[in-house]
């Protein structure tokens, strides 16, 4: 775990129940956000598919 993490979860710890869950859901959705475009990204961007290619028969 990275220093800064770890200093965002020390500061976290310090607050009431209900706000670490509310933290704890934002973090677990930004997670899902990230990887659906992850997915998306990587669908889109694969050798021969979509626009990227298009003008690089060689890429």
């Amino acid at each position: 775990m990275t220093e800064l993490l770890q200093q965002a979860i020390a500061q976290i710890q310090q607050l009431p129940p209900d706000q670490q869950d509310a933290i704890a859901a934002r973090f677990f959705a930004q997670l899902q956000d990230e990887q659906k475009w992850e997915t998306r990204f990587a669908t889109t961007t694969a050798p021969g598919v979509g626009w990227v290619n298009a003008g690089n028969p060689t890429s």
